[in-house]
């Protein structure tokens, strides 16, 4: 179909490692929600307090597992990059 269309790929990437997808699955996901609400019942000044807390916290973690290169047996997703023909 892409050739119909008059696309090739160019190239495949992958993007995300399994460690990466069960550590927003499993860990950052369901505790969203939950934070959102505690989060919400704050006043606006003492939020943005404990927000900028939080992301301070968190921030180091995100960026170790965000390094995180998919090897080719573990990846999770794929960025596709086209090409017109």
């Amino acid at each position: 179909e892409l050739k119909k269309a008059g696309f090739a790929i160019k190239q495949i990437l992958p993007i995300y490692s399994q460690e990466q997808v069960r550590m927003w699955h499993i860990g950052l996901r369901p505790i969203a929600h939950f934070l959102i609400l505690l989060f919400n019942r704050l006043d606006p000044a003492e939020r943005a307090k404990i927000k900028k807390k939080f992301i301070d916290y968190v921030r180091p973690l995100i960026r170790d597992i965000s390094s995180i290169k998919p090897k080719e047996e573990d990846n999770f997703a794929f960025t596709i990059l086209l090409e017109k023909q």
